[in-house]
């Protein structure tokens, strides 16, 4: 059986061999105008003058006497029309999806020849329906009465008010857009219809051109089409190939064939050739394929052609048809690198492309940058752009990263990402105008388009392949049109640059690629609708899914179903029947067939097959296998993980004791905190130095924002110390204490992300709420202090060399280990020590015994732990003091009128100081003694907590699998 175009292309030459130069082919598209002219050749045998054939667009364009205009053009000149009409002050940004709406409506009435004036008559009073439609039939009319009632009788709401506004507008602004197009002799297709049939009413429509004007492989007609197709047939010029399959056709019932069975009444007369009988008499044998979510389809792809061809290679004859355009790159990174050529055939959304996002990100810079003031970026966003531009031969740029990844840095000047490669450069380049930044993005696509390797490797593009270049090139010319069309209608110079930032967002996330290859050879990627008129041996077909394929209809416009059809507009079933006749024409010649569909469901679909495979599985008489490519989910057996302590670890937790030689490591409160909490955590994080990577963050997180509240009061303490020299703080002082807070703040601010005094300081937006509860959190510290006041401070944030020595037995040898605090505040207050720990978030603040802080599995004492552990420092380095009082400063419970900063003991809550605080610390140190002893005994492996429930936010539970 051969394929319709090699038929079609076959019978025309032995038909019109002697005259086809007076012949004109038209057909629908370019990719069938390219099978065509090829087959056409084959025909020949020989080296002949190509006939004349034209896509069914150029055909129209010329018969209009109108070149067609492009999507920019018409939404400019529709814009200049629109605010004149309503007389609105709307910025062109916010009008482009107006535009587009009414942009398809306009389309659409001219297509299908409805009369504009009628089709967009604003109904105030149902009784204007019997005087405006005379034409129409009474079920017609109900329909319309219907619609308008809950218009004249619901209540008005503001989507309303809108609605009708714009509706009213609409034949006016029809009318003066479209006599501005034809002055100019510019068009959209409905409208060169329109135009047609004006010339053909008037008869004036000039078709001498040619003697024979031969239709290949078209299907669904519109109005225009139709009107033109009956009068070049009336006048015996018209002749027409029909691309059907008798299966749908001849079933009255059947959608596919919808639209053939009229166009076989309208023109059969002059048909010629007969319709397809092989999608029951091919052999054919179709092979479905559920898979585990879209991803797994791409990447499957490659197993389903080495099935087809164990070589893989020879797929000249074979297509891959996606129903979701977005998998293009998906399955073009899927495919085995020894398949060549490969050719790409569809529509692609630009938003859908990496190359989309690096605009975004230039757009960011450009008002981040704006007329060449020094502005700071996060260094969030300054990382993610070098990282996207990063190459594996920038030196300059990977050091960079590794500086600003390394750098406590919020914000970075823009200045100082100069000088890193030309492409960084342009992102960086101060903005002066809005034309300067559509010069800069020209010259950045410029440069990822050119041949010149070092240059196109930006931006992840390493490879620039034929699709990227493409989507470059049509990327390019877009913004070039922009820049051309933007002085014509009356933006000039003046337009802002905030203005357009969002004209350019709203344009790049409407381009549409039309990737448009050339080439008959090779495997063949195209969307169901690149398909129109050709076939395959075989055929790969992706996303068979109810809901995808056919597609949930969604139409961009303001005309309603029900006025749509009584004016005999297209409506949901339209475009169905359309995708029918495509997937079974499809399917008709092809042998070997492959249908891959999610059996899972997400988003867009559920599990199910499309209806369409279930009809032809009910119907058809051909062979189907089906699988489904679950993939094997088993779930591991978890093991408790236990870490025996070997000589690799003694040589480690050697190095914590004290020797004649010193000593290497300390112990601190959070290490041991960790051992008593999971011994495992300890092993990583002390043994075997596995550390989580730091996460960049665009705020302070709560670690963070603890820190400088410290460092603030810190900051604030030292400075009226210094003011007095003295370090003793009365009542009076904090007055001035108070005052200080912004000032203080701004240099914690300053300190923790590392900012240079010439850098200006700002709060953002994200952080403001957090920099105001900082400023209330200090101040109420102070005025607790105020309270107790005065008091004498001792040190802050460990100014001195908080370390210790610490006995204990091991075997029946003294062992000596060394322990370390970093304790925030110590200071003397009525004759007690006060060891004052601030924390970021709440903190238990009672116990009933010692032995709780010794607790295994337990992070609920660790506060009172670390207190008492810094207890033991400060006895030892402060041996002149008797009374120590422990207390916490939390940053959560601060405020409350009830506040006390000390601990407690027991059910009579006594707080711990003095005698007490002795006697406690008395049995902390024997318990803590037989912990050293644990830590260091062989007989006591490192394993996993008992209490998985803590395991959730634990840093290694990724590597031990407990949560």
């Amino acid at each position: 059986m051969d394929y319709f175009l090699k038929e079609a292309a076959f019978n025309a030459y032995a038909r019109y061999e002697s005259n086809y130069s007076t012949t004109c082919f038209v057909v629908p598209n370019n990719r069938a105008m390219i099978y065509f002219k090829k087959y056409f050749a084959e025909a020949a045998g020989k080296v002949i003058r190509s006939p004349k054939i034209l896509p069914i667009s150029k055909l129209v364009s010329r018969f209009s006497e109108t070149n067609t205009a492009d999507r920019l053009t018409l939404l400019f000149e529709l814009y200049e029309i629109y605010i004149k009409e309503l007389d609105v002050e709307m910025d062109f940004e916010r009008f482009i999806s107006v535009g587009e709406a009414m942009l398809n409506d306009f389309s659409e009435t001219d297509n299908y020849l409805a009369n504009p004036k009628e089709l967009f008559a604003y109904i105030a009073d149902l009784k204007e329906i019997e005087l405006k439609f005379t034409l129409l039939s009474e079920e017609e009319k109900e329909i319309l009465r219907k619609y308008w009632r809950s218009f004249i009788e619901e209540d008005n709401s503001r989507e309303k008010e809108q609605f009708i506004k714009i509706w009213r507008t609409l034949p006016t602004v029809y009318e003066r857009f479209t006599q501005k197009l034809r002055a100019k002799k510019i068009a959209y297709n409905g409208l060169q219809y329109r135009i047609i049939k004006e010339k053909i009413d008037a008869k004036t429509l000039d078709t001498s051109q040619f003697t024979t004007y031969i239709f290949i492989g078209f299907n669904a007609l519109n109005a225009g089409e139709k009107n033109l197709f009956k009068h070049l047939m009336n006048e015996g010029k018209a002749l027409f190939y029909w691309d059907a399959d008798v299966f749908f056709v001849e079933s009255e019932l059947h959608e596919a064939g919808a639209f053939m069975r009229e166009n076989l009444k309208l023109f059969g007369s002059a048909t010629l050739n007969k319709l397809a009988n092989s999608l029951n008499s091919t052999e054919k044998t179709i092979t479905i394929l559920g898979c585990t979510k879209e991803i797994t389809q791409a990447k499957i792809i490659g197993q389903v052609l080495e099935k087809i061809s164990p070589e893989l290679a020879g797929f000249t004859d074979t297509a891959i048809v996606l129903t979701n355009e977005n998998l293009v790159f998906p399955v073009l990174q899927s495919l085995p690198q020894s398949i060549n050529p490969i050719n790409v055939t569809m529509g692609f959304p630009f938003s859908a492309t990496s190359l989309f996002g690096y605009l975004q990100l230039l757009l960011q810079f450009k008002i981040a940058n704006l007329k060449g003031i020094d502005s700071a970026v996060s260094v969030d966003m300054a990382i993610r752009l070098l990282r996207a531009l990063e190459t594996g031969t920038s030196e300059s740029l990977k050091h960079k990263i590794a500086e600003l990844e390394a750098s406590k840095q919020e914000y970075i000047k823009i200045s100082k990402l100069k000088n890193l490669s030309e492409v960084v450069d342009l992102f960086v380049k101060p903005t002066e105008t809005a034309d300067t930044i559509l010069q800069d993005i020209l010259q950045l696509l410029f440069l990822l388009f050119v041949k010149d390797k070092a240059k196109t490797d930006a931006l992840g593009l390493a490879e620039n392949t034929a699709p990227e270049r493409e989507y470059i090139f049509a990327v390019y010319k877009e913004i070039k049109r922009l820049r051309i069309l933007l002085p014509n209608y009356g933006f000039g110079t003046e337009i802002g640059v905030n203005a357009m930032v969002r004209i350019l967002r709203e344009v790049l996330e409407s381009i549409r690629i039309s990737f448009s290859g050339e080439t008959t050879e090779g495997l063949q990627i195209m969307g169901m609708l690149e398909t129109r008129n050709i076939d395959f041996k075989n055929v790969i077909i992706t996303g068979v899914n109810e809901g995808i394929f056919p597609a949930t209809s969604t139409r961009t416009g303001f005309i309603p179903e029900s006025v749509r059809f009584v004016f005999k507009l297209p409506q949901k079933h339209h475009k169905e029947a359309i995708q029918a006749y495509y997937f079974y024409r499809l399917l008709s010649r092809a042998e070997n067939i492959f249908l891959l569909y999610d059996n899972v469901g997400g988003n867009r679909s559920g599990s199910e097959l499309s209806r369409y495979v279930m009809q032809l599985q009910k119907e058809s008489k051909i062979n189907f296998i089906k699988h489904d490519l679950a993939l094997e989910v088993k779930v591991p057996v978890r093991k408790d993980i236990r870490i025996k302590k070997n000589e690799a670890v003694f040589e480690v937790l050697n190095q914590y004791l004290v020797t004649e030689n010193g000593h290497n490591k300390t112990f601190s409160a959070s290490a041991l905190s960790a051992y008593l909490s999971c011994k495992l955590k300890f092993y990583f994080r002390y043994i075997a130095k596995l550390r989580s990577d730091e996460v960049l963050r665009d705020d302070v997180n709560p670690i963070e924002f603890g820190i400088i509240v410290h460092s603030a009061l810190e900051i604030l303490y030292l400075q009226i110390m210094e003011e007095k020299n003295s370090k003793v703080i009365d009542k009076q002082d904090f007055e001035r204490l108070k005052a200080l807070i912004p000032e203080a703040l701004e240099t914690a601010y300053r300190k923790w992300f590392e900012m240079q005094a010439s850098d200006e300081f700002a709060i953002t937006k994200n952080r403001s709420v957090g920099y105001e509860v900082q400023k209330k959190l200090i101040l109420a510290i102070l005025n607790y202090d105020q309270k107790i006041a005065p008091f004498t401070i001792l040190s802050l944030e460990n100014t001195q060399d908080f370390r210790v020595n610490f006995d204990f037995e091991l075997q029946g040898e003294t062992k000596t280990v060394a322990f370390y605090g970093a304790i925030d505040r110590l200071d003397l207050n009525k004759g007690n020590l006060r060891i004052i720990d601030y924390k970021s978030g709440g903190v238990e603040k009672s116990i009933n015994s010692v032995e709780t802080l010794f607790a295994k599995s337990s992070y609920k004492n660790a506060g009172i732990f670390q207190l008492f552990f810094y207890a033991y420092i400060v006895k030892n380095k402060f041996p002149d003091y008797s009374r120590i009082e422990p207390g916490f400063y939390p940053l959560r419970g601060i405020t409350a009128d009830d506040f006390t900063h000390n601990i407690t003991y027991g059910r009579d809550k006594r707080p711990i100081l003095g005698e007490l605080q002795d006697e406690l610390l008395d049995q902390y140190i024997t318990l803590m003694q037989q912990l050293m002893s644990e830590i260091f005994s062989p007989a006591f492996d490192f394993e996993q907590t008992e209490k998985p429930d803590q395991c959730t936010n634990c840093e290694y539970a990724g590597v031990c699998h407990r949560n």
